[in-house]
């Protein structure tokens, strides 16, 4: 039945270089527009100019494959949104899916920035996280990235971050997940994936407990040498020593205990041919 339309939206952004910046804003936006049979509407696709910071990044083009010469040449988010907003006048949609808690926020900052219709304000609140009901359907402990969670549901799809390709899988997962058509073995896989992820990741955590310490032991120890014998200040640099080789044992004693399992697991990611 056609009797209502959903909106799958997704948006790609200018990530500055530097680490910490809060200054992301929306430099491209998709919306998908289906029947709830499944069957195609429309679709609406636009790059958007940012109203703070025009500049974008080399690592945002290198993401996208956007270039400056094209933001330059695209209207700000409240003109694209008045177009998107047409849309939605037009077909009345009932539901707004997205992937993720970030996107609303990020609209309602680049609304905000551009002073665009305060429509916009309304509909992000209203955008709805597959994520989280994917995750209740899989039963998964963690956040899925949509390539996947997309391979999981037998959807062909890899991410090149391009906002109207992640807006259409996310539609076509949308409706797999609807008729629950996901594939067992392929979510144990990744299961079994994020789990040995973890493994290797707290090792490489403790390793580098290890080597950190390591290079504050040899700074301890050289620091000892310039002191007298005997001194308050010697005997407490001499504690630190002490204390920090037992921090250094009990990692080691962690790490030895891990290893097993590590190799384990980096055997299975070859074997999959699973990136970390």
């Amino acid at each position: 039945m056609r009797d209502k339309i959903y909106v799958f939206l997704d948006f790609e952004f200018n990530c500055p270089e530097q680490k910490g910046m809060n200054k992301r804003e929306i430099i491209s936006m998709a919306a998908v527009f289906r029947y709830s049979d499944g069957s195609p509407l429309t679709t609406f696709y636009s790059l958007v100019k940012p109203s703070r910071l025009s500049r974008i990044s080399a690592r945002t083009k290198s993401m996208t494959g956007i270039t400056q010469s094209q933001i330059n040449r695209s209207q700000s988010f409240d003109k694209v949104s008045e177009q998107f907003l047409q849309l939605v006048e037009c077909f009345s949609p009932s539901e707004y899916f997205v992937w993720g808690n970030a996107d609303g926020i990020e609209v309602q900052k680049s609304a905000r920035y551009s002073h665009a219709d305060k429509r916009m304000y309304d509909i992000s609140g209203k955008f709805h996280d597959l994520q989280v009901d994917i995750m209740e359907e899989l039963s998964l402990p963690n956040p899925y990235n949509l390539e996947r969670v997309a391979d999981i549901y037998g959807i062909d799809f890899t991410h090149t971050f391009s906002a109207i390709a992640d807006a259409e899988c996310l539609a076509k997962i949308y409706f797999a997940y609807r008729q629950g058509l996901y594939d067992e073995e392929k979510l144990a896989l990744y299961k079994k994936f994020y789990q040995y992820r973890e493994v290797i990741g707290r090792y490489k955590l403790t390793t580098n407990n290890i080597k950190t310490s390591g290079i504050r032991l040899e700074s301890l120890k050289k620091s000892l040498e310039a002191l007298e014998e005997g001194t308050d200040s010697y005997i407490n640099q001499r504690s630190k020593i002490e204390e920090t080789e037992r921090y250094i044992s009990e990692q080691q004693l962690i790490a030895d205990r891990m290893k097993s399992d590590v190799d384990e697991a980096e055997r299975f990611l070859a074997d999959n041919k699973l990136n970390m």
